[in-house]
Formats: C-alpha cells, structure tokens, sequence
C-alpha cells in the first residue's frame, strides 16, 4: 500500500473585500507553485496557493502498472487538486479534500484542509476527541459527510469479505459547530440466516489508516 508523502505547503495572502462571484484558479504559474485559487473567506478575497518546498518528483512513473488499484489517484499526478466544499457544515466553501493514500481496490484516503467556525487558521481537520491528529478517511465518506442533511451520518468503512476481512467496520460520523466527531463499529460477519453483532464500539481514531501527515501553514 503506497504512502504519499507530499513536500508541499498551502500559502494564503489577503486581497480587497470583493463579491462573492469573484473567482480565479490557475495551475503552474512558476516551478514551484502546482495550484492557485482565490477562495472568498467571510467576504475577503484570499489566495490559496498549493507550493513545492522542494522540486517535485514523480510519485509514480509511466509503467505497465502506473493506472492498477495501488496507484489510483497518484498515477501521473495531473489532476487538479483544490476542489473546495463546505464539508463542515458551517456555511463556507473553504475547504478541499486531499489524497494522502491509496488502500486496496483503488480506495482514495486523504484529509480535509480549510478553514471552520472553530479554528479559523488554515489546518487540516481533526476529531473533537483528538484535535492533534488530522483525521484520515477515505473520500467517499468525505463525501457522505459533506453531503449529509443531519448532523449524524453511518457509512460502512470495511466489508464483510473484502481482502479476507472477518468483520464489518462502519464508522458513525457526526458534525456540530464543535466540528467532526465519530465512532468506530465493528460489526460479526453472519453465516446465512443469522443478523450481525456489534463486536466492539469506540471512539474515532484519527488516523484510519495509518497515513503520515502533509504540512500545512498559512500567512
């Protein structure tokens, strides 16, 4: 299972109070710099610039197995990263999801990096229970709490069968103006005819899979 480790930093400078139509984005505009967006933060123009610390290599080069499950997501490394979302639930559009990892099957594993009513400097979101550790999950269930109605939300994280897995894991997933918070279930895996059991309960752990962290900062 490849690890990403990226020698990136996400830099934001301030700009006039402008209207919320006021959009920009560009990739590439020097070396160092792989993607630049104006994202409108309570009014404010700021621009949100995703830069090289050092010259980039590539994470996987063109191969006979550059587009198989272990490099989804990281082959070629092209596709635009900043695509921003209010996953939190606080009314703003300053946030975007970044892939970190790829687990088996192709799943997508990354964090969320913005801004919340919580902690307005530029951060990588956590739990409530454990603010120090940026929370990993897979995409789709990034994407299940962003596009959740209700402040709690189930989704399954681990099947029943998959890769030889014994049990099932859903992870139960909540959002307040507190922030994300959750816990982790695992479920038997019933024969035919029976219903599964819970087999343990427990709080969120921040780090789904075991991902090491990319640097954020902002000025």
């Amino acid at each position: 299972m490849p690890t990403l480790i990226l020698a990136m930093i996400l830099v934001t400078t301030f700009a006039a109070q402008v209207g919320a139509s006021d959009t920009r984005t560009s990739e590439y505009s020097s070396a160092s710099i792989r993607e630049e967006q104006n994202v409108i933060v309570e009014g404010f123009s700021e621009t949100w610039r995703l830069q090289w610390t050092e010259a980039p290599k590539p994470y996987r080069e063109p191969t006979d197995v550059s587009l198989t499950c272990p490099c989804m997501g990281f082959a070629y490394g092209e596709v635009g990263i900043m695509h921003f979302a209010d996953y939190d639930h606080d009314g703003g559009v300053t946030e975007f999801y970044l892939q970190t990892e790829s687990a088996p099957r192709g799943r997508s594993i990354g964090v969320v990096v913005g801004l919340s009513k919580s902690e307005p400097r530029l951060h990588m979101f956590t739990t409530i229970c454990n603010p120090q550790k940026p929370l990993y999950l897979q995409k789709r269930e990034w994407d299940a709490l962003r596009y959740a109605s209700s402040g709690t939300i189930e989704v399954e994280d681990w099947a029943c069968g998959d890769h030889g897995a014994e049990t099932q894991t859903d992870l139960l997933l909540r959002w307040s103006a507190k922030g994300i918070d959750g816990v982790r279930r695992e479920y038997t895996c019933p024969v035919p005819g029976e219903t599964r059991r819970l087999n343990v309960s427990k709080r969120e752990a921040t780090e789904v899979a075991g991902q090491k962290a990319k640097r954020a900062s902002r000025s």
